[in-house]
C-alpha cells in the first residue's frame, strides 16, 4: 500500500472519510476469524476486518489499512508489538503529530 497513512487514534478514524489509508495501534480485545476489536490508543473501540487470517497476534499489534466507516477499517497488514506497550505514551504521540500539520515545512 503505497502513498500518504495517517497515524491515527479511534476518534481520528470517525473523522476521516471512507477510503483513507491509516495506521492505527491498540491491544486486541477479541479475535473472532478474520475480525477482531482493537482499543485504540485513545480507549475507543474499533474493529478491523481482514482478507485474511493474520496467524497468532500479540496482545499489541499495527494494523495498516483503509477506513470503512466511523469505527471499522479494513486491514492489510498487521505487525506484532508484542505484550508491554505503553498506549498512554503512543496516544501523546498521535496527537503531537496531529497538532503540527505540517512538520517538514520550513520558512524562507
Amino acid at each position: 500500500m503505497d502513498g500518504f497513512k495517517a497515524r491515527v487514534d479511534g476518534e481520528m478514524v470517525a473523522s476521516l472519510g471512507p477510503k483513507s489509508k491509516v495506521v492505527i495501534i491498540g491491544e486486541v480485545l477479541d479475535e473472532a476469524d478474520m475480525t477482531l476489536s482493537l482499543k485504540a490508543a485513545d480507549g475507543k473501540k474499533v474493529t478491523i476486518n481482514f482478507a485474511t487470517p493474520q496467524g497468532d497476534l500479540s496482545k499489541f499489534i499495527e494494523v495498516t489499512g483503509e477506513v470503512q466507516d466511523a469505527t471499522t477499517v479494513t486491514g492489510f497488514t498487521s505487525t506484532n508489538l508484542g505484550d508491554k506497550f505503553d498506549l498512554g505514551k503512543y496516544h501523546e504521540a498521535i496527537k503531537l503529530m496531529d497538532a503540527i500539520k505540517t512538520p517538514f515545512v520550513t520558512e524562507g
